[in-house]
């Protein structure tokens, strides 16, 4: 008996049906539909797409409930779009886009998405930039695609991406690859450890917000808003959900006109707990400091953690305390290559 060759086109037709999300999602459940299967797809990415225009870049999970489990209320964007508001992004729905529960997930990543649908046996569908789909079945990643251009490559996944929550990680994330290393071109003159003049302070906040735009997920940025008498936040964070972190920035050292000496940090210390207790809605605000003075000056700060020689996590100096909601970052600004450098 020959071997048998298979036409292109027959080929196609084999290799379309195997990779068919429908079908990949059947072998994990047998009992299923292939047709209900397709049918639910179909729908949810119908929804997903019509909803675009109302909830933007918005991230969502639907969770298909394979149970005969019925309900009166069918998915829409008006829903959706108050629960993320509230803090909820998990939508458990039967196989006719109808909700059985809505609750919430924390870390929405790959690991978390895989593990919801192993432990509960389910199908996910993490909707991210409000467009873009990944689908997990039974703990295993199936399908990534931009419902508005299927043929596009899967999203990439960006190194320094982190939810809201972890903005101080990315703080550090910033001056590592940002400011450790002059990308942020703060230096006057380097060798003598001069800033620019003009706003210096607008230097580091402007490249800050951009960062925070790039790596953040699940939030708005917003920056210098009058938040509280006519004073501006430099950087507001506002969780989808309503939840709040404040950032002030301030620098210590020279610049090509001034010279801010320590008692600008402690000065800081009082309008950061000025805000936290005008506002008692601000989940945490955070004071940021970037220090160009000597590294021996730099050294003398008591800290809860550091990184040598780079960065330090305060609550107190000089007397003053920063209460339970506040916390401060100094960043030590390095002006000496790696072999000149001396940690005094």
């Amino acid at each position: 008996m020959g071997t048998y060759t298979y036409s292109p086109e027959t080929t196609a037709k084999i290799d379309k049906l195997c990779n068919d999300t429908a079908v990949r999602v059947m072998l994990d459940f047998p009992d299923q539909s292939i047709d209900q299967l397709d049918s639910f797809l179909k729908l949810s990415a119908h929804f997903i797409k019509n909803s675009f225009a109302v909830l933007g870049a918005r991230e969502y999970i639907f969770a298909l409930d394979f149970s005969d489990t019925k309900s009166s209320t069918t998915m829409n964007e008006v829903i959706v779009s108050d629960e993320t508001r509230a803090g909820n992004n998990l939508f458990t729905i039967n196989i006719n886009l109808e909700i059985i529960e809505i609750g919430k997930i924390d870390n929405i990543s790959n690991i978390s998405m895989a593990n919801h649908s192993h432990k509960n046996q389910c199908v996910v569908i993490l909707v991210h930039n409000g467009i873009d789909i990944s689908i997990y079945s039974k703990g295993i990643p199936i399908e990534q695609r931009n419902l508005n251009h299927p043929s596009a490559q899967p999203v990439l996944n960006k190194k320094f991406n982190r939810p809201a929550d972890d903005y101080k990680v990315s703080l550090i994330d910033f001056y590592r690859e940002k400011v450790r290393t002059n990308l942020t071109s703060h230096w006057f003159d380097q060798n003598k450890r001069i800033l620019r003049g003009g706003k210096t302070e607008d230097i580091f906040q402007n490249a800050l917000v951009q960062w925070f735009v790039d790596n953040l997920s699940a939030k708005k940025i917003n920056f210098k808003v009058k938040k509280i008498s006519t004073d501006e936040t430099d950087i507001e964070i506002i969780k989808h959900g309503g939840e709040t972190f404040l950032l002030e920035l301030k620098w210590l050292g020279k610049n090509e006109k001034s010279s801010y000496p320590l008692s600008k940090l402690t000065d800081a210390f009082d309008q950061v707990e000025n805000y936290l207790e005008s506002d008692l809605e601000i989940l945490e605000a955070t004071l940021v400091v970037y220090d160009g003075r000597d590294i021996s000056e730099y050294n003398k700060l008591s800290y809860i953690e550091e990184e040598s020689g780079n960065w330090k996590e305060i609550k107190e100096c000089e007397a003053k305390k920063l209460s339970t909601r506040g916390t401060a970052f100094v960043f030590h600004l390095i002006s000496q290559t790696a072999s000149k450098r001396k940690i005094a």
